[in-house]
């Protein structure tokens, strides 16, 4: 079962800094090594990964977990993760780390959103059309 997704904190923001492990920004974890991270709630699935919410040092992370099978290349993945390193805007997802452990690889982001863009633009309009949102604007295609 899916948990709902966590209420982001007041202070989540990510300082321009942070070093989310001593290992490095990219590090490979044994298979029972312990992970700075609290999990907080799951996020979602897909056949091969899983994306959840968790807390490293106070600060609420995505986690974007592959089950690496074989199924989906190397590089593909890797391909990901050079793309997401090179975002670089205040309205966008910021790339904070990766990880290995056994044969999954994970991503780390930020901020971990309570909900996607899609329902959120449904919300929208539903509070735009019961005149209860703080939007007073149309939303065009």
């Amino acid at each position: 079962m899916i948990a709902p997704p966590a209420q982001p904190e007041e202070s989540n923001t990510l300082p321009h800094d942070f070093v989310w492990s001593e290992r490095g920004p990219v590090c490979d974890y044994g298979r029972t090594d312990s992970l700075p991270f609290e999990n907080v709630a799951i996020l979602g699935r897909t056949g091969h990964a899983q994306v959840d919410s968790v807390k490293c040092k106070g600060i609420i992370l995505a986690r974007k977990q592959i089950l690496w099978t074989g199924r989906i290349p190397r590089e593909e993945i890797q391909r990901e993760i050079f793309i997401l390193q090179k975002l670089d805007h205040r309205h966008v997802i910021r790339y904070v780390g990766s990880y290995t452990q056994g044969r999954v690889i994970a991503i780390l982001l930020h901020p971990a959103a309570a909900l996607d863009l899609g329902r959120r633009l449904r919300t929208i309009d539903d509070e735009k059309s019961e005149g209860t949102g703080p939007c007073n604007t149309t939303i065009r295609d």
